[in-house]
Formats: C-alpha cells, structure tokens, sequence
C-alpha cells in the first residue's frame, strides 16, 4: 500500500474504519494472516490515532490563545506609542524636529489651506 502522509483520511473513512474495528470485535475467529491487521493491532493503532487527534485539539487550543495574547500585546503596544507620540507632542511642541522624529508630520510642513476663486460676475 502507497505511504499517503500528506493528506489524511476524510472524517468519513476514520468513522468507517472505526465501524469495522468494532465489528471486528465482535468476531471471536477473525484470524489474519498479517498480524499487523490483527483486532489487537488494530485497537493499538487505533489508539494511537485517538492520541494524536487529542494533541492536534491541544495544539489548535494553544494557537487560539497564543493568537489571542498576541492581539492583545499588539493593541496595547500600539496604543502607547500613539499616547507616546502625543506626549512628545504636547512636551516639545506641535512644530518641532522631535515630532518629525517619532514619525509625525510638523505643524509647518503641513500644506496651507488655499482660498477658491471667486467666479467672474456675469452681467
């Protein structure tokens, strides 16, 4: 039989195979000729599925928590550095090279507000 690692099987198929190990429970005289597939190898393997899929569950779980915690660090992080910028603000002035530096825009570099024409009088 080909090694299919990188896909597994469908939910459907596990399910399926988990049908026939139980039923193969229920038969005293099943006697394979490779005892890989005999009922006890079978229920070893079977836990050992069972085994891995309780990791993936734990893994998903710390992923979520660890996607969690790192939303929150990331806001609050960002959130001081925009109170941060307000205090160099506020501390040296809206117009001086400080601002520039932490990545504002000066008061004098901002563009100045420019007065429409008045349209032409018609007679």
């Amino acid at each position: 039989m080909p090694s299919r690692t990188i896909h597994p099987p469908t939910p459907s198929v596990i399910d399926s195979d988990r049908a026939t190990l139980r039923a193969l429970k229920d038969l005293p005289t099943y006697a394979p000729h490779n005892q890989a597939h005999s009922t006890e190898a079978l229920i070893a393997r079977e836990a050992a599925l069972t085994t891995a899929e309780m990791a993936l569950v734990r893994a998903r779980i710390a992923y979520d928590t660890a996607r969690i915690e790192l939303n929150r660090v990331a806001w609050a992080f960002h959130d001081d550095t925009v109170c941060a910028r307000q205090e160099v603000k506020t501390q040296f002035g809206a117009d001086s090279h400080e601002v520039r530096a932490v990545g504002l825009k000066r008061s004098s570099e901002r563009k100045r507000p420019t007065r429409r024409a008045r349209p032409a009088a018609s007679s």
